[in-house]
């Protein structure tokens, strides 16, 4: 699945959607994110959190990875709770492919 975050043109108060709430997946046995975006040159924020707990929402209890181009993370998408913060400049696109048993 491509994925594109691009905030170019909207108005502030509707950054929050071009972020993802903390979720897991729900028949990904393992999750493929590859970042194909530069970070700088073609957007801010977007990072990727991980927490293996339902309540590690923070950045103190998680694990952050700032990917860069090219850059991919293979996790387990029906284990791991995951999320981006809010793309707040430019456009950001990732390549993400989602393995299942079903």
């Amino acid at each position: 699945e491509f994925l594109r975050y691009d905030v170019k043109g909207d108005a502030v108060e509707k950054v929050s959607k071009h972020a993802i709430e903390p979720h897991v997946d729900n028949h990904a046995v393992v999750t493929f994110v590859c970042l194909l975006s530069r970070r700088s040159d073609d957007f801010s924020g977007g990072i990727n959190f991980f927490g293996g707990e339902e309540r590690a929402t923070t950045r103190a209890q998680a694990r952050e990875e700032a990917l860069g181009f090219g850059d991919c993370v293979l996790f387990r998408g029906e284990k791991l709770l995951h999320w981006v913060t809010p793309v707040t400049r430019g456009c950001r696109e990732v390549l993400q492919i989602e393995l299942s048993r079903i």
